[in-house]
């Protein structure tokens, strides 16, 4: 399996690249800074790009021969207004279709769709903190689910820890009932399973434990 992987330098991107690894996956990490990844593996090519600066054209050039590609593109502890998901993500899907690439999983979060199931706290405090992060994920997911010939998987982890990998919760759409958090570690997991497994496809999954 050869996968390309976007945002291998945050949280959820070197979980990805370090099970990936674990797996034999052979994996092109598309990072903007290349020294910022300590990993050294035969089975890794680190490529310095940037979906926001560098053209469709070349991002399909270092996408081609990728079986699938992960996205875990994020903006970090930056919460500024953003449009790194979306027209990053549009520029990505771009390029994957020049690529001849159709498998594309990619992260975005259950807070991109509120709901009525969401404690006062998380409405107060979390949705008004992560505003600006939510509604560009929630323009990114319009883009991917309006794209044609694309096997997309969106997952939506709920809140995000570096806890240990545990049993874990799997609800379309919206988090399972009571469950607010989950580790990277689950997340990678699920989010490397999806390349060949059609379970979700199509679909949005929201992961919680």
């Amino acid at each position: 399996m050869k996968i390309t992987l976007l945002g291998a330098t945050g949280g959820l991107g070197t979980e990805i690249l370090k099970q990936g690894l674990e797996r034999g996956y052979s994996i092109k990490a598309l990072v903007r800074t290349p020294d910022k990844v300590e990993t050294k593996h035969d089975l890794l090519e680190m490529v310095r790009a940037d979906v926001m600066k560098d053209s469709s054209d070349r991002l399909a050039d270092i996408l081609t021969g990728s079986d699938g590609i992960i996205s875990a593109l994020g903006t970090g502890m930056n919460l500024g207004i953003t449009q790194l998901y979306s027209e990053g993500t549009s520029k990505l899907i771009e390029a994957v279709q020049q690529a001849q690439i159709r498998r594309f999983i990619v992260v975005s979060s259950s807070g991109t769709e509120p709901t009525t199931e969401e404690p006062w706290w998380y409405l107060w405090f979390v949705r008004r903190l992560l505003v600006n992060v939510y509604v560009d994920q929630a323009r990114m997911e319009e883009r991917i689910i309006n794209t044609k010939d694309l096997d997309w998987v969106m997952v939506r982890p709920s809140q995000l820890t570096n806890g240990d990998s545990q049993k874990y919760r799997v609800r379309l759409r919206h988090n399972p009932e009571g469950g607010y958090k989950i580790s990277r570690a689950d997340v990678a997991d699920f989010m490397l399973n999806q390349l060949e497994d059609n379970t979700y496809l199509y679909k949005m999954p929201a992961l919680a434990y």
